[in-house]
């Protein structure tokens, strides 16, 4: 479990800091703070060294050596971008932070007049926006004479812009940075509870996940509870009956179920079974609505208002379990009959009902403990769609707004939390193996 939490940790991370955008400037636009703010800059920094973004990403990172050993820690929105995009034209990082510093300088040059300052700035600022360094040669070539009718001394940034060529050849380099980065941090932060801050509501994102995992934590459990429930003694009975009218029928209908998209039936019954538009006796369900819980209001209370909603959502998750379910142990029972303890059971005159339950049923149950397990942790993704068509504020929903709104902390918390309850459902399932075959030991 160690090995495989700590890939899902990784994975998340670096898909989390893969997504487009800037952590710091989407805070600050929820805040109402817009770029032509006039202390946009400010805050954008405050914001950014308060995320912990100026701080390497991993503990190592390879990187060709003209790369600098951290560019996340150039604070400057606009000058980390541009640097960017020269080391993608594989700029050498000290030529492109001086032609920088000297674009930056050549702007406040003390022989401007006061004929020829906004001249200059025009001037300059047409390379503020250029990053694609043929361009910047280009248009170079046409300012570097002006200056000089300017009595300005352009010959120190002649030499930079001449010197910003492509690297030709260059060797790998591994930069150490130790446990103070990104990674680090986050996952320390994960020890207490702390997945970080929503951006679309500057809710804690424990507190939002907290909020939806118990709806459905309720759909998962109650889906897998009527499941096993229903499964088990029909697939027991169709396999004892082999060749019945009960296994011909329940085999061809449970089939039909399991083919049947849980998001389509979803739609099927919404149409046909919550209106009086085909027929008064049609109108069974209640219409999937929206869901309005006040603050601090329990789930006990919230399920007694909408409990009726959920009818429809446990139909179409149950429908596909029971079939994939019921049809495994109907083809473990077949197996089982054939068994040589059967026989002398059957020949010592034992009743049906003890071979069932006493002989049959603890050898079939073992295997479904895999299945049964997969089946909950499969419940908290696989419920995404159907709690989307009926809108139940479960964790499906949740993820499906915040991938809408790039809130990516909630997305990959709930990822987290998934991959967790995966984890420890599948440890669950070893255990109950010993339990219910003491001859399966992991010890040994």
């Amino acid at each position: 479990m160690i090995p495989t939490l700590i890939v899902v940790l990784i994975s998340a991370f670096l898909m989390s800091k893969l997504v487009p955008g800037d952590e710091a400037e989407s805070l600050m636009n929820l805040q109402g703070i817009h770029p032509d703010s006039p202390n946009f800059a400010s805050i954008y920094e405050k914001h950014y060294k308060a995320l912990n973004l100026e701080k390497p990403l991993f503990y190592f990172a390879l990187v060709p050596d003209f790369y600098p050993k951290n560019i996340r820690s150039i604070i400057n929105q606009s000058d980390r971008n541009q640097i960017k995009e020269f080391l993608h034209q594989k700029i050498a990082f000290d030529k492109a932070w001086a032609y920088l510093n000297a674009r930056k300088a050549l702007s406040n040059k003390p022989e401007y007049t006061s004929d020829t300052l906004g001249e200059m700035k025009n001037m300059i600022a047409t390379l503020n926006f250029v990053t694609d360094v043929p361009s910047i040669h280009q248009q170079w070539k046409a300012i570097s004479p002006r200056l000089k009718t300017m009595h300005v001394d352009s010959a120190p940034m002649d030499d930079i812009v001449e010197n910003l060529v492509p690297q030709k050849s260059y060797f790998p380099s591994f930069r150490w940075h130790g446990s103070n980065n990104q990674f680090h941090l986050w996952a320390s932060n994960l020890r207490s509870g702390n997945l970080g801050t929503s951006i679309k509501d500057g809710l804690p994102v424990s507190k939002k996940i907290a909020s939806a995992f118990q709806w459905t934590f309720f759909l998962s459990l109650l889906n897998l509870l009527i499941s096993v429930l229903i499964a088990i003694p029909t697939g027991m009975m169709a396999g004892f009956k082999t060749g019945s009218w009960f296994d011909r029928i329940s085999g061809s209908f449970w089939l039909m179920m399991y083919a049947i998209p849980s998001f389509w039936l979803a739609s099927v019954l919404i149409v046909y079974c919550t209106s009086d538009k085909y027929g008064a006796w049609l109108n069974i369900f209640p219409i999937p609505g929206s869901w309005y819980i006040p603050s601090g209001q329990g789930f006990f209370t919230t399920l007694s208002q909408y409990g009726k909603q959920l009818i429809l959502p446990i139909v179409c998750l149950v429908a596909n379990d029971i079939a994939h379910i019921s049809r495994l142990v109907r083809t473990n029972v077949v197996q089982q009959k054939s068994k040589l303890y059967v026989l002398m059971a059957m020949a010592k005159g034992t009743k049906p009902k003890n071979i069932v339950f006493h002989h049959v049923f603890p050898n079939v149950l073992t295997p479904m403990i895999t299945v049964i397990g997969g089946k909950l942790a499969a419940g908290f993704s696989g419920a995404l769609i159907i709690e989307v068509i009926f809108n139940i504020p479960g964790m499906g929903r949740l993820m499906f707004e915040s991938i809408y709104n790039a809130d990516w902390n909630v997305v990959f918390g709930i990822l987290l939390i998934i991959s967790f309850i995966t984890l420890i459902t599948m440890l669950i399932s070893d255990i109950l193996y010993s339990y219910v075959n003491p001859k399966i030991d992991f010890e040994s």
